[in-house]
Order: structure tokens, then sequence, then C-alpha cells
């Protein structure tokens, strides 16, 4: 017996609502690397804070993205700055021929309300 179009319905409502707290469009990396592009002297935990990550996850994700040569750091005192380096390549094959820049210019018109503080700290 085949299922009835109102049930098809409610079964793919519930697949659609299981799976929306599941996944997102960027990923942790992606994430911490546009956060950082605008706001380079903040502290992981605020960066943490700010975008619902746990310190641990945030931690990880800044020393692989300083490790491939993603993001650079420098001390101020007591504190780290950090500079994106927007000429490496996206990592995924099909994505490669762009570059970081092209990844935060497109992005960064998701909040027109903050003013943009990368220019200044771009490499």
């Amino acid at each position: 017996m085949s299922p009835t179009s109102s049930e098809q319905r409610k079964k793919s409502e519930s697949e659609r609502k299981a799976a929306e707290g599941r996944w997102t469009f960027l990923t942790n990396h992606g994430t911490v690397l546009l956060y950082i592009a605008d706001h380079p002297d903040d502290t992981m935990h605020s960066v943490a804070h700010a975008l619902e990550l746990s310190e641990r996850t945030t931690a990880t994700v800044i020393a692989e993205l300083r490790a491939t040569g993603y993001l650079s750091v420098e001390r101020r005192g007591r504190k780290n700055h950090y500079s994106v380096n927007e000429s490496m390549p996206l990592r995924r094959g099909p994505h490669a021929r762009f570059r970081v820049r092209a990844l935060l210019g497109a992005l960064s018109v998701l909040d027109p309300k903050e003013e943009p503080r990368r220019k200044k700290n771009a490499r």
C-alpha cells in the first residue's frame, strides 16, 4: 500500500525539520575566518562566544587555519592580533581557483551595519 499525499507531505516536513538543525552553509573554519577578518584583535573567548562555538573548537580551528597559512598571528602586548591571508585559495577542489579575498568580499554584505575592518588588516 502506497502512502497518501498527506502522509508524504507530513513525512517530508518532518524530515526537513529534523535536518534543519544539523548543518549550516559555512563550516566552522569559514565562520571563524570571516569573523576574524572583521575582528582581528578579539580574544579567542570572544570569537567563540560571538560564533556560539566552544573555546576548544575555536582554538582548534584557529590552530588549523594558522598551520595552513590562512591566518597569521602577531603578539601585541598580552593580546594576539590576527591577519587573514586573503590571497590563499579556497580549499575545496572546484573552488580552489577562487581566493579567500573573494569569499570575504561576497559575504561582507551580510552585515551592512558594521564597517568591515579587514581592509586595513589584509595581507
